[in-house]
């Protein structure tokens, strides 16, 4: 067996992306191994933990689950709900994730068993499901095994199998598939004539392709042939004037590729220097040492070997990370702030993400979903740490006075992470809510023995354990003896009395 090791010191390797964004995947200090056997080839690669799709973000966590926050308009985050979180939450039904891929409006997620799993929009099949149904949670990606990398775009998905082959499906008005046609695919296709590929990027109407002989190759709505103009092409061709090429990541209007002496090339529409068109790729000046670029909408950020992570392009919404609210565009690179230590980048829509040595998340950019993750929807223009939803504390000292007919509750306020409010029950029977701490039953029969329960939520649904008082009959109010109450944090609390 013959081996050809490509070492490549990335935060980011595999690209992926958005409706007008191609988003690159993080990988942390990336060996890439090829394996020729007889003919055969082989991939084996590490994988990315952070992604932002067009108004929500995803991170894996070591444990192999993942979380979102953000848009949920299509059910993007994947938590059997449809509304949107500014806190994150975790995605239901999925585990043993290694990898994650945000589109606009849908997800994937790549399982260590080398299955493909997707929930969101679906309006074109992107799910590769058979269907054109969204969906809230994960499903399984139909007929698609061995795959060792992903990469969601605007309303299609790329998944990169273990023998170097790609594999497309969802739209194709721009032949952004690759499969010789312009056919929307509900279900994964081969992508024609390419082979050996080591990075995949799917963006708006077309894709990227990275071979393990440092060339790109390209099809769809192209930008280039990295010579001129091309309309579009059902079948890869290759970028013309890209080699040694180590990473790439591709938006709707601009493409960056890293090669292995860390210089910085882009083509399409060029925001560094100006906003022509570059059908020729050209050298981004100023930068060396780069480990990892990522393309958004209109910007781009680089991660350089030092930790350090410097973006150019639009800022009209903070994306650029450097803290001033008037510069609404800028032309050459300016240092992110407050950022050390990073490993990974990702440029989003209009927002961007980082991953640390730590683990820790942080965000910036527009916020108007919650897809920063600080439990605000105000804009960020430097990096803050996202944060977990967690449940509200317990309302304790819950206490009941009889009052004639009526029986009136209080308690002390529970904190949290959002505004919280209380669900009030008798006798486990849901008979109110206030976002006070105080609660009058006027129905209450006071001639026998009641039991009340409290419970805080918030408004990502998350709810606390409950306070239990009981009220006898013509007794004053006290706490339950031998009364032991079960919470799982939902509405469904329910109480066992020990005899």
């Amino acid at each position: 067996m013959k081996k050809r090791k490509i070492k490549v010191q990335l935060s980011f390797l595999l690209i992926f992306s958005m409706m007008l964004i191609n988003l690159s995947q993080a990988f942390a200090n990336t060996e890439i191994i090829v394996e020729e056997n007889e003919g055969t080839f082989s991939l084996q690669q590490q994988h990315q933990t952070i992604s932002g799709g067009g108004y929500h973000s995803l991170q894996v966590r070591s444990d192999g689950t993942v979380w979102t926050c953000g848009q949920n308009n299509d059910g993007q985050l994947g938590d059997g709900t449809y509304y949107s979180k500014s806190l994150a939450v975790q995605v239901q039904q999925l585990s043993d994730v290694v990898a994650v891929s945000a589109g606009y409006y849908h997800n994937l997620a790549l399982k260590s068993d080398g299955t493909v799993w997707a929930w969101g929009s679906n309006a074109s099949g992107e799910l590769g499901d058979n269907t054109t149904k969204r969906k809230s949670k994960p499903v399984m990606v139909t007929n698609l095994t061995d795959v060792v990398a992903i990469s969601a775009g605007n309303y299609y998905s790329l998944a990169l199998k273990s023998d170097g082959t790609v594999w497309a499906w969802g739209n194709n008005e721009y032949g952004q598939l690759g499969d010789g046609t312009t056919d929307q695919r509900t279900i994964p296709v081969m992508v024609q004539e390419l082979s050996d590929v080591i990075a995949i990027a799917a963006t708006s109407g077309y894709s990227l392709a990275l071979k393990s002989d440092g060339t790109v190759w390209t099809w769809g709505r192209v930008l280039s042939n990295g010579v001129e103009k091309v309309e579009y092409t059902v079948n890869p061709i290759r970028v013309q004037g890209l080699n040694d090429i180590v990473a790439i990541s591709a938006a709707a209007n601009h493409a960056l590729a890293i090669k292995s002496d860390g210089t910085v090339w882009c083509w399409g529409k060029d925001y560094y220097k100006g906003f022509s068109v570059r059908y020729v790729p050209v050298q981004v000046l100023e930068l060396d040492n780069a480990v990892s670029a990522s393309a958004g909408y209109n910007y781009s950020l680089l991660l350089k070997s030092d930790g350090t992570v410097w973006a150019w392009g639009e800022n009209n919404y903070g994306q650029l990370g450097i803290g001033d609210k008037s510069i609404k565009i800028n032309y050459e690179p300016l240092q992110v702030k407050n950022l050390k230590n990073v490993l990974s980048v990702e440029a989003a829509l209009y927002h961007s993400l980082a991953q640390t040595s730590d683990g820790s998340i942080w965000a910036w950019g527009i916020n108007n979903a919650g897809q920063i993750g600080n439990g605000t929807t105000i804009n960020i223009y430097s990096p803050v740490l996202s944060k977990e939803a967690v449940p509200p504390t317990k309302p304790e000292n819950l206490s009941a006075t009889v009052n004639g007919n009526s029986i009136v509750l209080n308690w002390n306020a529970s904190s949290g992470t959002t505004d919280i409010s209380y669900e009030i029950y008798r006798d486990d029977v849901l008979i109110g809510n206030t976002s006070s701490t105080s609660y009058t039953d006027i129905d209450a029969l006071v001639d026998k023995i009641i039991i009340y329960k409290v419970i805080a939520f918030d408004e990502l649904n998350k709810y606390s354990e409950p306070e239990t008082v009981v009220v006898n009959d013509n007794e004053a109010p006290s706490t339950p003896k031998n009364l032991i109450v079960f919470c799982d944090n939902t509405r469904d609390c329910e109480k066992n009395s020990v005899k």
